[in-house]
């Protein structure tokens, strides 16, 4: 006889099984994977909860979006930092700012070079038969040092004779404003030019070559540059009226116009002298004070 088959092909649906992992069945998974665990956020080391509909690899990504926005937001703050320290660094002393910036300084040093420049022509016509010299110093009144000065300052450092020796011997000084324009009108008259500078003597090469390039020395200029320290500027200044020392060979002179940034470079005379045989550059930068 045939018979009758009650098996189904369809699967049993077995009890939930507790195993020492947990439950084995669907149910039990994803109530277990409903359960999540809280997780340390990684860059503050508080807690992150998952909530409904945030699953474990969302709040991962949310972590490092927030990490990346706060390193992104202290970089920036670093950036701002640097910029402002490195504009306070760069921002140059005002003495130094106004001699390289103010038109201010320029205008007076052409003022006194153009009030100079009348005056002086009066006393050559007034001085026929005379040995007539007129007697320059070179820093800050002929040659422009400033950016000496903002070396120095760069590097957090004050003046050194080594230093400024080197300096020297780099020949990058400029031109004080308006001193070309009152050597060029000396040279066409019968007037000797001086120079006399605390520049060390052994510096007169590079000091001659740097004067070279900026078109204002000629063969016929007389130097009397620093030997030691007892060779002061009184001293020379002597030896030029005198017509002796290192002066002996060309000679006495008449000196009808002084020009200096500091008043160690006029003789000692009463005040009434500038303006007429003495002329002051402003200088801001150093000087003994």
């Amino acid at each position: 006889r045939g018979s009758i088959s009650l098996k189904s092909n369809q699967p049993r649906l077995h009890a939930p099984v507790k195993g020492e992992h947990g439950y084995h069945d669907l149910d039990a998974w994803r109530r277990r994977r409903e359960a999540k665990p809280n997780r340390p956020e990684l860059s503050t080391g508080k807690t992150i909860r998952s909530s409904p509909g945030l699953d474990q690899t969302e709040a991962w990504r949310l972590s490092w979006v927030m990490i990346g926005f706060n390193l992104v937001w202290l970089a920036a703050l670093l950036a701002g930092a640097s910029s402002l320290l490195l504009g306070q660094e760069d921002k140059l002393p005002n003495d130094v700012r106004w001699v390289r910036e103010s038109s201010e300084y320029a205008n007076l040093c052409r003022q006194t070079f153009r009030m100079a420049q009348d005056i002086v022509r009066d006393q050559i016509k007034n001085s026929s038969g005379q040995k007539i010299a007129v007697v320059m110093d070179l820093d800050e009144t002929v040659l422009d040092n400033s950016l000496y000065q903002v070396e120095r300052h760069r590097l957090g450092l004050g003046f050194t004779q080594d230093s400024w020796s080197v300096w020297v011997k780099r020949e990058e000084a400029g031109l004080v404003p308006g001193a070309k324009s009152f050597i060029d009108f000396l040279r066409k008259q019968p007037v000797r030019l001086i120079f006399l500078s605390n520049r060390m003597n052994e510096n007169l090469a590079p000091t001659k070559s740097n004067l070279r390039k900026l078109g204002v020395l000629r063969a016929d200029d007389l130097f009397l540059l620093r030997v030691d320290k007892p060779d002061t500027k009184i001293k020379r200044r002597n030896e030029i009226i005198e017509g002796k020392g290192r002066m002996k060979k060309a000679g006495a002179y008449v000196v009808i116009a002084y020009f200096g940034d500091s008043s160690g470079d006029f003789p000692a005379s009463s005040e009434d002298a500038f303006g007429k045989t003495h002329f002051m550059l402003p200088n801001p930068m150093y000087g003994k004070w």
